[in-house]
């Protein structure tokens, strides 16, 4: 039986501060935020700068990791959840990024 999961905004700020990595929210997810998307994501896309083999999986909630050798310097954004700060990318750096990894 699955049981469900806090939500993926949530979970990527505990993840990623236990794992100790920097993160930014992109692609979809990022296009989400900003409006751009016609609809949900199946998953939450979060890019780091380490390989991770398999996504993040908590009940009914899923997160990608899409690996990015660098993330120093990169416009993001603060947004308060309540795990903490959630950073999410510009929207230039969104729509970069959904150009450079053909989603």
């Amino acid at each position: 039986m699955k049981r469900g999961c806090i939500p993926a905004t949530e979970l990527t700020t505990v993840v990623m501060g236990h794992l100790n990595l920097p993160y930014y929210v992109s692609l979809l997810s990022g296009a989400e935020y900003y409006g751009a998307s016609h609809q949900k994501p199946a998953v939450f896309q979060v890019i780091t700068n380490r390989q991770l083999k398999n996504p993040i999986v908590c009940g009914d909630v899923g997160i990608q990791i899409v690996y990015k050798k660098e993330l120093k310097n990169l416009p993001a954004r603060d947004f308060v959840v309540n795990t903490g700060k959630l950073k999410l990318g510009s929207p230039e750096l969104v729509a970069y990024d959904l150009i450079s990894f053909r989603v």
